[in-house]
């Protein structure tokens, strides 16, 4: 009596003698007597798949991720049975199987080589990071050369408690930089920067001498008084302030000519002077010297007494501090 069975997945798998799985099955199923070839057929498929694994009596004890190792005179081998699953980056060509070159790789002889593009360079069989002077490699990756980016000497505005490492606050001190040079630091606290006429003009060469406050900038005059000249002036009737001129007559009587407001005018007292000599006419009041009058340029004490002034010049600002990189 002919058994009966189900096709199963995996069915089709045969041993090394052409007995499928679905045969075996059939011969193992209830109401059959297996037979010796059966047994040994059920041992061969076994066997295939331990030895699949690297785990076969004369197999090495292979470890995860070594791989399966087929010997090349094995039967599989011989007969055709063994194939290679072509992924994305093999390709089969004239009976061997070979790297599919993509947009970065090129065949060249018996090897795959790298097309080497902008930025990159071959050092010592490795592709390298082709570096310019503002980048820096290291085997601790690619950076930034902020030496060569930033020079030593620039000054910047900076919003922070803690300036960076290799920047200084800008507040007058001397500091050394990372090869040893000691540093003259400007002090920028509380000024603005004007442009220097010249390159070097710099580290307070020249300074304001007004002083801070909240409020503006305080100026102070430093001279106590001045001198103002008048040259080479006569004063006129009408610039003379109001005064009084005392002369003798011929009979020795004392004569006064006082300027007023208006014009001039005389009395006559009696009394014992030199003799001085001028004209006075009674009817028109005028009196008229006999000299043309003091020659000498006319001089003024202007006194100036020392004092400051407070000139608010704040226009709308944000509060920052500078830093300078050694």
């Amino acid at each position: 009596m002919e058994n009966e069975t189900n096709q199963l997945p995996g069915d089709s798998v045969s041993d090394s003698n052409g007995t499928t799985t679905a045969e075996l099955k059939a011969r193992f199923s209830a109401g059959s007597v297996p037979l010796d070839t059966d047994f040994a057929a059920l041992i061969d498929m076994a066997e295939c798949g331990r030895r699949a694994i690297g785990k076969s009596a004369d197999q090495t004890n292979n470890t995860i991720g070594a791989g399966l190792q087929i010997a090349a005179d094995s039967d599989a081998a011989n007969k055709g049975k063994l194939s290679v699953k072509l992924g994305g980056g093999l390709q089969f060509d004239a009976g061997s199987i070979r790297v599919g070159a993509g947009s970065a790789l090129y065949l060249g002889g018996n090897e795959v080589n790298v097309k080497v593009g902008v930025g990159a360079e071959i050092v010592n069989d490795s592709v390298s990071v082709k570096a310019d002077k503002y980048i820096k490699v290291s085997s601790s990756g690619v950076r930034v050369d902020t030496d060569a980016l930033l020079p030593r000497g620039m000054i910047m505005m900076f919003c922070g408690s803690t300036a960076p490492e290799g920047w200084h606050f800008c507040d007058g001190s001397k500091v050394t930089a990372a090869d040893g040079t000691q540093v003259q630091l400007p002090d920028l606290r509380k000024r603005f920067v004007l442009g220097s006429q010249t390159l070097g003009d710099s580290a307070g060469s020249h300074k304001g001498g007004a002083s801070w406050s909240d409020s503006g900038f305080q100026a102070t005059t430093t001279t106590d008084a001045c001198n103002v000249g008048v040259k080479d002036h006569l004063l006129t009737q009408h610039e003379m302030p109001v005064h009084k001129h005392e002369f003798i007559d011929s009979n020795k009587m004392l004569m006064s000519v006082v300027r007023s407001n208006s014009a001039w005018g005389g009395d006559k007292e009696a009394t014992s002077h030199d003799y001085v000599y001028a004209s006075y006419d009674t009817s028109k009041g005028d009196f008229t010297m006999s000299t043309a009058g003091w020659s000498e340029p006319i001089k003024f004490d202007v006194t100036d007494p020392k004092h400051g002034h407070t000139v608010t010049v704040n226009p709308p600002y944000y509060q920052l501090a500078y830093i300078m990189k050694v």
